[in-house]
């Protein structure tokens, strides 16, 4: 049985996952990935190999539609998913209404939001997303106001990458073919990853499932439905390579 734990450091809520006898599970709505646990009762004594530290967690059974979503299968939205999505905007409401000069504020808002926020790193507001946890910002990246990360799958944003104004991640499919499916409302979704020193131009669309090589720049307005290799210039509807750019080793 698949499991999700709640893990608690410095009185803030953060999840993590683990999977049946403590074996660590791909990817899922987490903090970092657990090395080990001893569940007792109802609470988890739980070692991070990052750093050492440990903590007192919770734990519940994770339901069949986020398990399903979590695999990357075809799933159907359900109360445990929109109740994920309502924590997630009662977050975003407190970071995109904090005052201007209120910088602890939204710091706050996005330590308990976000899987990952690198040293460095800033977010403009207004920012949307769909769940937080699966955002795993590196160091010193910079998000330009309006982003919208549709993280239902993992974004991960690699270091000193630059997401323009507007720019949509957009991580969910929906049946293509399959109309009765797709009436019926079933979706899945793909990771996206974007690797270090990326620049996104304003109002850049970028698929699920795609990768983005590092030190490669798109340009504004492209909509990128499939992977970018390193160091080069694409643009376009779809985004095609344009030139390459000098190597970086």
């Amino acid at each position: 049985m698949m499991m999700v734990l709640r893990l608690r450091l410095g009185g803030d809520a953060k999840l993590i996952g683990i999977g049946p006898n403590s074996e660590p599970l791909p990817p899922l709505p987490n903090r970092e990935v657990c090395t080990g646990a001893d569940i007792a009762h109802e609470t988890v004594s739980a070692n991070f190999h990052d750093t050492g530290r440990w903590a007192l967690c919770d734990y519940w059974r994770m339901g069949e539609e986020l398990s399903r979503l979590t695999r990357g299968e075809w799933y159907l939205d359900d109360d445990e998913l929109r109740e994920q999505r309502r924590d997630c905007w009662r977050q975003l409401d407190i970071f995109n209404a904090a005052s201007a000069d209120d910088d602890n504020a939204r710091s706050k808002a996005l330590a308990r939001l976000l899987g990952k926020v690198g040293r460095g790193t800033v977010i403009v507001p207004r920012f949307q997303c769909s769940y937080g946890y699966n955002t795993r910002l590196g160091d010193d990246v910079f998000v330009n106001a309006n982003a919208f990360f549709m993280d239902d799958a993992v974004i991960s944003i690699g270091n000193h990458s630059r997401i323009g104004p507007g720019a949509q991640l957009m991580t969910a499919l929906h049946p293509v073919d399959d109309h009765h499916r797709r009436r019926e409302g079933w979706e899945r979704a793909h990771a996206i990853t974007i690797e270090d020193n990326v620049w996104l131009g304003a109002a850049v669309t970028v698929g699920a499932g795609v990768t983005i090589g590092r030190n490669s720049v798109i340009g504004a307005g492209s909509v990128v439905l499939h992977d970018i290799p390193d160091h080069v210039v694409a643009a376009g509807s779809p985004a095609r390579v344009i030139r390459n750019t000098p190597t970086e080793p």
